[in-house]
């Protein structure tokens, strides 16, 4: 489901030993996950299993101490988490964080502590966050106006956070602390309008924004210095349906995309921070929904849903470099 009202069904996180641990909304509604059986293998668990649910949106972040902690809304809207009780260990259990969220994102502090923004029923802006690293939370705060779309967030070299979302007419807006681990700036717009939005780090420490535009170009934005102002809107020569982006071992982002025929291409920077090349062959031959990482030895990966709604992904045989692997269910 991508444009106003994208919702993420498929979510990465790697464990305290470098495993890879999927998550997904399975057609039932219900969260499934799978993990590596060792770190940076192609072999996984068998079997899906079942960690809570039923959920509509999805995703995943790591605490301080490495263990994982899995955020999703109910059909409702109710807004849970669950966390694994030790590294890579067994999970705890879902408890609810709130009565209600629409989209959301996730943010981990300078100090280690998570945070959670996400909108309220009236598409409004708020905040909550770990009083102590890996701890208790404090309680929800409001951050700003909406109506908002879409959330995504991402830490500036100085370790100050910084959100990015899509109001309801499609204009992209940020917001961030101005020191970290503290409050927060008013929000400003960046002009720039979006259906879908990705956000990565660049190797010298700038945000960099990747968008879904009306037209279905991809488009993007990036500071022009750490922690600083922005450069302004620019398209990219490719058209696509959803982003996702990660970085490479040596530092170049690489941006997957969903074409407007349901492929999965990729672009990648030429060097790091640089300018942009790609869009060779397939990576995926049809696929709806989609999430990126790195393995621990550097090799990306994407995982993304089939025609046939199962899972399948594809990797780099080396870190940085391709041609990458035929891509193949999971399991």
């Amino acid at each position: 489901m991508l444009a106003n009202g994208y919702k993420r069904r498929i979510a990465l996180g790697r464990n305290q030993d470098g495993r890879l641990e999927l998550f997904w909304i399975g057609e039932d509604g219900g969260i499934r996950h799978n993990w590596q059986k060792r770190a940076n293998t192609p072999l996984w668990q068998s079997g899906n299993a079942r960690l809570g649910g039923p959920a509509a949106e999805i995703n995943v972040i790591s605490n301080q101490d490495g263990r994982l902690e899995v955020f999703y809304t109910t059909p409702t809207g109710m807004f849970m988490h669950d966390w694994q009780m030790t590294p890579n260990g067994r999970w705890n259990g879902p408890e609810k964080l709130a009565d209600y969220a629409g989209a959301f994102a996730l943010g981990r502090n300078e100090d280690g502590r998570l945070e959670v923004i996400y909108a309220d029923k009236n598409g409004d802006l708020y905040n909550d966050w770990q009083k102590t690293a890996s701890g208790e939370w404090n309680g929800a705060e409001r951050l700003a106006n909406g109506p908002v779309e879409q959330i995504v967030c991402g830490s500036n070299q100085d370790g100050r956070l910084e959100i990015f979302w899509i109001a309801k007419d499609g204009v992209v807006h940020h917001k961030w602390q101005l020191v970290p681990n503290g409050d927060w700036s008013e929000n400003e717009s960046l002009h720039g309008k979006a259906k879908q939005i990705a956000l990565g780090n660049n190797a010298d420490g700038r945000l960099e924004i990747f968008y879904v535009a009306a037209d279905e170009t991809i488009r993007h934005n990036w500071q022009l210095v750490p922690n600083g102002d922005w450069a302004g809107e620019e398209t990219l020569p490719v058209r696509g349906k959803q982003v996702n982006v990660a970085r490479n071992e040596d530092g170049r982002l690489e941006l997957f995309y969903i074409t407007p025929d349901d492929k999965v291409k990729s672009l990648w920077q030429v060097r790091p921070n640089g300018d942009w090349a790609g869009d060779e062959p397939p990576l995926g031959g049809f696929a709806f929904e989609m999430t990126a990482g790195a393995n621990s030895d550097g090799r990306l990966e994407i995982f993304y849903f089939g025609a046939d709604g199962e899972i399948w992904h594809n990797w780099q045989p080396v870190p940085n470099g391709g041609p990458w692997q035929t891509y193949a269910t999971y399991e």
